[in-house]
């Protein structure tokens, strides 16, 4: 089970935040925040499928991840996987959330409403 929820994690984190990117491209025309957008949707995908197949390939062979009797199996430093993989998804996550701002500042409405909105959107840090 620990290695089909770990094949199963990386690919849905990248959807999600995928999606969040097509959605940020409906809120702007600017061509030059189109490209910032695609730029990170590439790396994002680019790094979503680096996770996937270093989650399949750490063990050599895969089946030594469930059974560690076979001889001659070995696999990479797990802990040191997930930290690297966190800490990339972390900053990509912050990327993704900061990466909308400039246009709620440069929104025509109150300083107080775009200070609300930005807020609001923030939330999705906590």
């Amino acid at each position: 089970m620990g290695l089909a929820n770990q094949l199963l994690y990386n690919p849905v984190l990248t959807l999600t935040k995928a999606s969040l990117l097509l959605f940020y491209l409906r809120l702007s025309v600017n061509t030059a925040f189109h490209r910032c957008i695609w730029a990170t949707m590439s790396v994002t995908i680019g790094i979503g499928i680096s996770f996937f197949i270093a989650d399949l390939l750490q063990c050599t062979p895969i089946a030594f991840f469930w059974d560690s009797s076979i001889v001659g199996g070995k696999c990479i430093n797990q802990f040191l996987f997930y930290f690297i993989s966190a800490a990339i998804s972390t900053a990509t996550d912050l990327w993704i959330l900061l990466l909308p701002m400039p246009i709620f500042w440069g929104l025509q409405i109150s300083v107080k409403r775009r200070i609300v909105l930005v807020s609001l959107f923030a939330l999705g840090f906590v």
